[in-house]
């Protein structure tokens, strides 16, 4: 099934809500990239949670490590929350090519691949003053254990937090703390609640297109003319 065209046109809403005309324009360009189009749209799913009074700052350099750019800069005026997006396709073929060649034994999954590249994103920052993780979307069911055990295996000076999710209520929110996770649920933009780690991953889908062209176009239109 491919994802439904709402999505897209929530991703696109966001994208022209909180994009500059120039970084909407480059994003729109890169959305359009056939091969590339579901790593791209899940940058705005962090977003589409946030809520729209708080400020947030796409692709943003000087806060992450080297000449990298940090993703999403939310800043609420008390605390900034620095999130790089990962959308993570080499844990779901590893599993797959294992499973093809061991034929019908239980499938082993390496659950470091979703963290990896992480802490190299990030500086080491105190989070009193600022909060940095990820959002990672996969389409493997994670064991909380496992998971768990590899988030605490990151540095706990560059990665604070890391969430589990995608476009949908619930996600999975991994903390260094009680006092963290109440911070990062306090900005969301709903009340959507926050599942269970094993209840954490969904399965990727793609778009039902149909009657869509029109919406699209409009959308386009509107960046060309920014």
């Amino acid at each position: 099934m491919w994802p439904r065209v709402p999505l897209l046109f929530d991703v696109l809403e966001c994208a022209q809500r909180r994009l500059s005309p120039d970084k909407l324009r480059a994003y729109l360009a890169l959305i359009d990239d056939i091969g590339r189009h579901l790593i791209h749209l899940t940058e705005m799913f962090p977003i589409l949670r946030v809520s729209p009074v708080i400020p947030a700052d796409h692709e943003v350099r000087g806060l992450g490590a080297g000449n990298r750019t940090v993703d999403w800069v939310i800043d609420p005026g008390e605390r900034r929350v620095l999130v790089d997006v990962k959308r993570r396709f080499a844990d779901f073929f590893s599993q797959m090519e294992g499973v093809a060649v061991d034929g019908g034994a239980a499938p082993q999954h390496d659950v470091g691949l979703l963290f990896r590249r992480v802490e190299g994103e990030f500086l080491p920052r105190n989070s009193a003053e600022q909060l940095q993780g990820a959002w990672i979307v996969t389409d493997i069911k994670q064991e909380e254990i496992e998971l768990q055990t590899a988030f605490d295996a990151l540095d706990p000076a560059k990665v604070h937090f890391a969430i589990l999710g995608d476009e949908r209520a619930d996600v999975c929110l991994l903390t260094r703390g009680a006092e963290h996770r109440r911070y990062l649920v306090s900005r969301k933009r709903t009340s959507a609640s926050y599942s269970d780690v094993a209840k954490c991953a969904h399965n990727c889908v793609g778009y039902e297109l149909a009657n869509s062209a029109s919406g699209l176009s409009d959308l386009h239109a509107t960046a060309r003319r920014s």
